[in-house]
């Protein structure tokens, strides 16, 4: 796992640090990590859960092992959750399961985080079958609705392919995604194929237009096309 630094001159003094694509794998030493590096806030950009084992009968084993990563989670730092499309067949009672550990989940809504700071998390569209994935348009009245708030604005968006056609141009100041796994396969700087962009795509990790931000994620969830030359990483982000 690479821990990878991202700074955007915005003079307020806060340490983000953003999990994603977790996909219910194993946490050791990322507590370890973010603890050491003293985050103000933890975000996680979707998919920190198995979608396959959400839709089976392990599913409230599935949640509760999540729980305890985020029991341990929130008490480094307030800890802000925005859907992934691994997460579109949770109930609502199994999301309200989840906040109970004392997260905040943010599914199509926003918050205050402190003062004049507001995080918001656009819920993923994309649904999988067992031979196909279809997507709709995201939520845009939300989008309409957070881009009026006042102050400094972070959203959650798990899908970086959703910034070109959905983004771009809107008042948000900081948005973070996930979901590429850095093109699965790297070379060089170009990953080879990412969900929702296909091969070569464009955005599978870094910082775009000094605003959006994509982690590679936390772990492999394709094992007959392994990470190659694309380790996994935490992201710290310094506002």
């Amino acid at each position: 796992m690479d821990i990878k630094y991202y700074k955007i001159n915005c003079g307020l003094h806060i340490r983000i640090a953003l999990i994603a694509d977790l996909h219910g794998k194993g946490t050791s030493g990322i507590i370890d990590f973010i603890k050491k590096n003293k985050p103000s806030v933890i975000i996680i950009a979707g998919d920190l859960f198995d979608g396959k084992k959400i839709e089976s009968a392990g599913k409230q084993m599935e949640i509760n092992k999540g729980k305890i990563f985020l029991k341990k989670l929130i008490r480094i730092a307030p800890v802000y959750f925005g859907l992934g499309n691994h997460e579109w067949k949770l109930i609502k009672e199994d999301k309200e399961n989840i906040a109970s550990v004392g997260l905040t989940l943010l599914d199509d809504t926003f918050v205050q985080f402190i003062p004049g700071i507001y995080i918001g998390g656009l819920t993923s569209t994309s649904r999988y079958g067992k031979y196909h994935i279809t997507s709709t348009e995201p939520n845009i009245s939300f989008l309409n609705r957070f881009e009026r708030a006042g102050g400094f604005k972070i959203l959650i968006c798990h899908h970086p392919e959703y910034y070109d056609k959905y983004l771009t141009g809107r008042k948000f100041d900081l948005v973070l995604s996930g979901h590429a796994h850095g093109g699965q396969i790297r070379i060089g700087n170009q990953g080879l194929y990412a969900p929702g962009q296909g091969f070569f795509p464009k955005y599978t990790s870094g910082i775009i237009d000094g605003k959006m931000i994509i982690s590679r994620g936390l772990s492999n969830t394709r094992p007959l096309i392994p990470r190659l030359f694309n380790r996994t990483e935490l992201v710290f982000v310094d506002l």
